[in-house]
């Protein structure tokens, strides 16, 4: 583990708000950053430690995929140390293991398990370390996408006839399907601690956002223009942040707790994604540089593999009041962000020129 100061790579680029609201420039200011990788972890061609959710103790959950190409599962706690585990059922073969994926503030985990035959399964570690494997009664494959301060779970399973659902599993174990009305497919991607569930769901081969409320009332939306709306998070208060497509590029979005929606792209980007928003507003994402070069980190055919699995992107975290901060890690071509705490701190993964992915924790200003 090593951490260093360094100046930001982009705070000379323009910055600007949402197109609403006026430009704000940003002063150059120095950006604390902590990389780490797991004990075991490989550093050959997409191996490597791969960070997934960041909670407000600052624990960052986990995989890890070992020189044999088998995940497990990482806690690593705000002192830096880091523990592993497998879950009950973990296949031990390559692509197969323990992939966790979301936590809450106590502490519990929750991810899914590849087992020996590659079928997925959810399972629940708490934080006493015991981890239960569960399915949804009836499926043929289930898997996790988060879950709430109390326990509950969310996330998506198949039927027998490939149908795609929703669900909840309750702190006791019951679960309840989730499927917003004529929809073909529905797929929940966040919970918050009001019951709020968001995510997207499929009608005419399009994908539409959409809120469940602790009532079990649906109300659905898109921002103006989309052709392809994807939430992907959900603050305590009920703003919601993700992504949508329209004829020209993808877009992030926010959608107020009153229903309304601001767009925005992080200036020179071809593509801005939002995946993360705290209590204060701050949102966390990753975004596509139209004139990026592919070929100036490591070794050029190796990155040339890499880039088969998406582009290069860098980093942004974007105040409430719309200013927008650009980050990367160092040597890199590749930063997303996992996660984003309510003091501003942002966990993340890099890659390097081998295609091995490495952590990082990027406090706050």
């Amino acid at each position: 583990m090593r951490r260093i100061r360094t100046a930001s790579p982009e705070a000379d680029g323009p910055i600007r708000r949402d197109p609403r609201v006026a430009a704000l420039p940003l002063a150059a200011s120095a950006q604390t950053f902590t990389f780490f990788d797991v004990p075991g972890a490989g550093d050959g061609f997409v191996q490597g430690t791969l960070p997934q959710t960041l909670n407000d103790a600052d624990q960052i959950a986990g995989s890890y995929k070992d020189t044999n190409d088998v995940s497990h599962g990482f806690l690593r706690y705000s002192d830096g140390t880091i523990i592993t585990f497998d879950a009950p059922g973990a296949g031990s073969g390559a692509n197969q293991g323990t992939f966790p994926f979301a936590m809450n503030r106590r502490g519990q985990i929750a991810g899914n398990i590849l087992d020996s035959n590659s079928g997925s399964h959810g399972f629940m570690r708490n934080t006493g370390g015991k981890v239960i494997v569960f399915d949804v009664p009836g499926s043929t494959s289930t898997s996790v996408k988060a879950i709430d301060p109390m326990g509950q779970v969310v996330g998506v399973y198949r039927d027998s006839n490939k149908g795609v659902h929703g669900y909840v599993r309750a702190k006791n174990g019951d679960f309840l399907t989730l499927d917003v009305p004529s929809s073909a497919a529905t797929l929940p991607t966040a919970i918050n601690g009001k019951g709020q569930i968001t995510g997207f769901y499929s009608s005419n081969a399009q994908l539409h956002g959409f809120v469940r409320n602790a009532d079990g009332s649906w109300t659905l939306f898109d921002p103006e223009g989309s052709i392809g709306t994807t939430p992907y998070a959900i603050s305590s208060n009920g703003e919601i942040v993700g992504s949508f497509k329209d004829v020209s590029s993808t877009h992030g979005f926010l959608r107020k707790k009153n229903g309304a929606i601001t767009s925005f792209d992080v200036p020179g980007s071809v593509g801005t994604f939002a995946g993360s928003v705290n209590a204060g507003g701050q949102i966390a994402g990753s975004y596509d540089v139209a004139d990026q070069s592919r070929t100036g980190v490591g070794n050029p055919s190796d990155l040339a593999i890499c880039f088969i699995l998406g582009p290069p992107l860098s980093a942004f975290l974007r105040q409430k009041d719309g200013t927008i901060t650009t980050f990367t890690a160092p040597d890199t071509l590749v930063t997303g962000t996992v996660g984003l705490d309510r003091m501003g701190n942002i966990a993340g993964v890099y890659l390097d020129g081998n295609c091995a992915s490495h952590g990082f924790l990027r406090l706050a200003q």
